[in-house]
């Protein structure tokens, strides 16, 4: 626990990032009528990644692609964590990641945050 700081705004940009992820997908689902907007899913989780990413990337010590894959791989866990606990009803909890919008998602959030990482690198550069 060298820097207790990194821990701290790695678990606050995981919550702040499941809350808005679950916010707009819930606004989402009111729009188009949906118990879950499977296609449309990975686009509030990616908006939130970028924004987490960049938050979290903004002012790093270290390398800041290296503290993006750290985040990544927590928000990954996390979502697998959240996604095998609790599936969507009648849906197992293997079956429910076996659509594309699962890991596209999964996908897209690890890219959204390693771009955010690389691009505060850059610019620190």
């Amino acid at each position: 626990m060298k820097d207790s700081r990194k821990w701290a705004r790695l678990f606050v940009c995981l919550a702040f990032h499941m809350i808005l992820t679950g916010l707009a997908s819930a606004i989402l689902a009111h729009i188009y009528g949906v118990a879950r907007p499977e296609r449309i899913l990975f686009l509030p989780s990616l908006a939130a990644a970028a924004l987490v990413g960049a938050f979290y990337t903004w002012d790093r010590e270290g390398n800041r692609v290296a503290e993006a894959g750290n985040l990544a791989g927590a928000l990954v866990a996390l979502h697998l964590w959240a996604d095998l606990t609790y599936p969507p009803e009648g849906a197992g909890s293997w079956a429910a990641l076996s659509g594309w919008p699962v890991w596209g998602s999964y996908l897209a959030n690890t890219l959204a945050i390693l771009a955010a990482g690389g691009l505060a690198e850059r610019r620190r550069g």
